[in-house]
């Protein structure tokens, strides 16, 4: 590490973003999901916590364009991010608004 700042190559944050579905709702350096992969990756659980961040601040500005905190996330985040939206199997998706609202506790703006 350089200055206490670690470097992420992109393979790693790729296997990082792998567990973001899984811990989307549970970011924190105490998950065991997270320690686990910090470990596997030889990183601290912190970092991998801050990466999630990361995947959750740009998901939060593509989807609900909401400026989510933080911004100076690394380009690769984004890049993979858009990456798995244009692979992704959409066969799954609600296709409304009031679908997706259901599923949520809350939603700023219903449209009808």
């Amino acid at each position: 590490m350089d200055n206490n700042r670690d470097t992420w190559s992109e393979e790693e944050l790729r296997i990082v973003y792998a567990l973001y579905p899984k811990v989307k709702y549970a970011i924190h350096k105490q998950n065991i999901l997270i320690i686990d992969l910090a470990a596997k990756l030889n990183k601290k659980a912190r970092g991998v916590e801050n990466q999630l961040l990361m995947f959750r601040a740009v998901e939060k500005e593509i989807l609900e364009n909401n400026t989510y905190g933080r911004k100076n996330y690394n380009k690769l985040i984004k890049e993979i991010y858009l990456e798995s939206i244009n692979t992704m199997d959409i066969t799954n998706i609600p296709h409304t608004i009031q679908e997706i609202c259901k599923n949520k506790r809350r939603c700023s703006k219903e449209i009808t």
